[in-house]
């Protein structure tokens, strides 16, 4: 249920309303009228009387008694009849909402509210407490008692108490009689014809109750193909009902089904003409955010907000559309205002989360953490446990320190609460800090934990989530095929709710998978899929990184100046576009670009400049990745002590679980097998053998391949009859998938095996060959090879 300031004003609200906007209008046209003594008197008058109107609403706000209203529990078992409990709710708060004597707050995200917290009574700043218990008024019948109690918060108060009873079939009625009832004990008017109208106007027909009833539950499960088929049910018996529109809106959201979702909101809009003013704006202002109409949906919840200046969830949401429009100007406004109401509104945890997940969003993940603790703090205070548990999810998203007992927490809190939702969100943040402690298994148990949390619900979207963070994971432990078909699966499922914006990533994150795979051309055929998505829907962030990915296909396929002009590029668009880690991404890649073109200072440069940003960022996986880059920068520079100080780092931070990462790091260990004792030697090409097994990152499998080659050819336990179509067929696969880098490889190692046998004619002449097929891509000719320093 919702705060309530309404006019007692012989003039209606709704004229009220037009008149605000009206005078918004003249004032956007006062530069294009003039300014005349006429107009001046006028907009004097008219400003005047907005001010009247405004004193007499708030004068109204004050005065009425607020009750704090908990919603309906049950006792005991209603059977087959749950339904009724939240469909008595939604009709006693509709009932509640026609008239104009009582303000009330709730805890209960109820089927209008945008959010409530589940704060007390006393703290929610009522001076009543409304409590409604329902119970089976005898076995094998529809009856239902309600025990109604109305529980004074003040010194001396009184208290009342009666029990109601009906039928499970006329849930409007007995929600008007509970609602009499307490107008009555507080000695108010009863609500008139005109009120009850509304309220009739909002409820779903005696015989659609029920079926609306069990879709409000499955929405709260996370359920939406069962709640789309509760509220089918009850559209067939309550057509043109908003509500009922509302519910199908939720539930098609719910199931990730955008457009279908728009429709039936616009249909919950066109439906609510019989319904309060408030009501109807409601209605709209849902249908501008499904549509993300930001600029409509700031007009709805300004207004809203004007006429309800006590109902923060207003406030909230107006400064959300704000972010939304980037207007950080604006947003900070907003909240200052909202903390300047003071009292229980001001202190209200849900200003600090709304304000956190801003920052958040910008990057200065401090701020969101410093308001996430002001959040905690102040739901600790409260006894709000679904509040605590955001608090400390939020926490966990800020914090890459956070102690993850508390996430724990927060899923507990989630359960007692019954929003089951959150958990698998709870199970994928613990995912992310087991994988930034090295605890590859747990992190991967976490997310097939939270794929089951979400199947177990039926939540579409949560499973979509909960597979695509799966396939990355999967990709981390050199799984590619899994991973791609899990990202497949989910790109297929936005696509078919035409939900662009994350049709859109997977796509790009399918192409991080093909390009891993070697698979390049597809790899280029999904990067231009995602950009034709991006330009569409005008996401500037993923138009931003379009020539990134490009560029990182032509640095494998060895077409050294394309990729140069096109890293160069992403790096000019980071500045355009700050958000994420472009800007350091493209420079490491740039920094590659000089290594291969044989610019070694250059490469040195920019490989320092990112590795130097890893660290400040605490990017574990990325510092190892690029102490190897720099590991392979000074063995060409013949400086040993470097490269295996680097190879020492990157092994201190890349996991030993994770099947991506080592064979990486034992691909470039092996350079350095004539500063090794054999018996080290032989287990450093023993390891990367083994770390060979079951991986699918193409590039990094052939080059290992080839490097095993070469570590066994300088143990003189790979004869040349076999090591030579070893090469040979190395370099054909890479050839064939266009992995230049491996083909150079192959090639130089091949020299190195021609020269330990003595065939120095052959061996020059292949190296003449693979030295000019790096000049035809402009890649540095290397010096002539030895087994030992390849």
């Amino acid at each position: 249920m919702e705060d309530t300031i309404q006019s007692k004003s012989t003039e209606p609200v709704e004229k009220i309303s037009s008149d605000l906007e009206a005078l918004r209008e003249l004032g956007k046209t006062d530069a294009r009228l003039g300014w005349s003594r006429q107009f001046g008197i006028i907009l004097i008058l008219f400003s005047a009387f907005v001010v009247i109107v405004w004193y007499g609403l708030t004068m109204q706000s004050i005065g009425q008694p607020v009750i704090f209203a908990s919603g309906v529990t049950v006792e005991g078992r209603l059977g087959s009849a749950d339904w009724v409990a939240p469909a008595l709710e939604q009709a006693m708060a509709a009932t509640i909402q026609s008239g104009d004597q009582l303000r009330v707050v709730s805890p209960n995200i109820n089927y209008f509210s945008l959010s409530k917290p589940a704060t007390s009574a006393i703290q929610s700043g009522a001076s009543w407490d409304l409590q409604a218990v329902l119970r089976a008024g005898g076995p094998g019948t529809e009856t239902v008692v309600i025990q109604l109690s109305l529980l004074g918060l003040g010194r001396n108060a009184s208290n009342y108490s009666a029990d109601l009873t009906g039928s499970s079939n006329s849930v409007g009625d007995l929600a008007t009689r509970a609602v009499q009832q307490v107008l009555s004990w507080l000695e108010l008017d009863s609500l008139s014809p005109q009120q009850l109208g509304y309220a009739r106007n909002e409820i779903p027909s005696p015989t659609a109750s029920e079926a609306y009833g069990n879709g409000l539950i499955a929405l709260g499960e996370g359920n939406g193909r069962l709640a789309l088929a509760h509220f089918e049910r009850a559209r067939k018996i309550a057509p043109n009902n908003a509500v009922v529109y509302a519910g199908l809106a939720s539930a098609w959201e719910l199931l990730g089904y955008k457009d279908n979702a728009v429709a039936e909101s616009k249909r919950a809009v066109d439906a609510s003409n019989g319904l309060t003013r408030r009501r109807q704006l409601e209605f709209e202002a849902r249908y501008a955010l499904k549509t993300e109409s930001w600029s409509r949906a700031q007009q709805v919840f300004g207004a809203l907000k004007e006429f309800h200046p006590g109902e923060l969830t207003y406030r909230l949401a107006f400064a959300e559309t704000q972010a939304r429009q980037n207007d950080a100007e604006g947003f900070k406004l907003s909240v200052s205002q909202m903390r300047e109401l003071g009292g229980v509104s001001g202190e209200d945890p849900r200003i600090d989360i709304a304000e956190a997940d801003f920052w958040f969003d910008t990057g200065d993940y401090g701020k969101c953490e410093a308001l996430s603790q002001a959040a905690k703090v102040k739901a600790e205070n409260n006894d709000d446990k679904h509040m605590l548990g955001e608090a400390l999810l939020n926490i966990g998203r800020c914090d890459d320190n956070y102690d993850p007992e508390s996430l724990l927490r927060a899923r507990d809190l989630f359960q007692q609460t019954g929003t089951p939702l959150r958990e698998s969100a709870i199970l994928r943040e613990l995912a992310k800090h087991e994988f930034g402690e090295g605890k590859m298994e747990q992190y991967l148990a976490y997310l097939q934990e939270a794929l089951e949390v979400a199947q177990q619900l039926g939540n579409e979207p949560e499973i979509a989530a909960s597979k695509n963070s799966l396939g990355q994971a999967y990709d981390l432990h050199g799984w590619l095929n899994r991973g791609y078909a899990l990202k497949k699966e989910v790109a297929e499922y936005q696509a078919q709710r035409n939900n662009k914006n994350r049709h859109s990533i997977l796509l790009e994150n399918m192409s991080i998978s093909l390009f891993k795979m070697g698979r390049y051309d597809e790899a280029e055929e999904a990067v231009n899929r995602a950009g034709a998505i991006f330009t569409e829907i005008d996401d500037q962030i993923g138009i931003a990184w379009l020539p990134y990915r490009h560029g990182q296909i032509a640095l494998r396929r060895g077409n050294i100046e394309l990729a140069r002009e096109l890293l160069s590029q992403a790096l000019k668009n980071s500045e355009e576009r700050p958000e994420g880690n472009l800007a350091i991404e493209a420079t490491h890649e740039l920094g590659l670009v000089n290594y291969f073109a044989g610019d070694y200072d250059t490469a040195a440069q920019l490989l320092g400049e990112a590795n130097a940003v890893y660290r400040e960022q605490g990017m574990s996986a990325s510092i190892g990745e690029s102490e190897i880059a720099l590991a392979r920068l000074a063995s060409q520079r013949f400086d040993t002590v470097a490269a295996l100080r680097h190879l020492q780092v990157a092994e201190e931070h890349l996991h030993d679980d994770t099947a991506y990462y080592q064979l990486s790091l034992r691909s470039e260990q092996t350079l350095f097998g004539s500063a090794l004792v054999e018996a080290d030697l032989k287990n450093a090409c023993n390891k990367l053998d083994q770390a060979t097994e079951g991986q699918e990152h193409m590039a990094l499998l052939l080059r290992a391949k080839t490097k095993i080659v070469a570590c066994r050819g300088l143990l003189g336990t790979l004869p040349s009859r076999v090591s030579h179509p070893m090469l040979v067929a190395i370099e054909q696969e890479a050839n064939r998938l266009g992995i230049f880098d491996v083909v150079l490889a192959a090639g130089y190692t091949r020299v190195a095996l021609l020269r330990a046998n003595g065939q120095e004619q052959a061996a020059e002449a292949e190296f003449e060959r693979v030295n000019q097929l790096a000049s035809e891509k402009g890649w540095v000719a290397l010096p002539l090879p030895d087994l030992a320093t390849l």
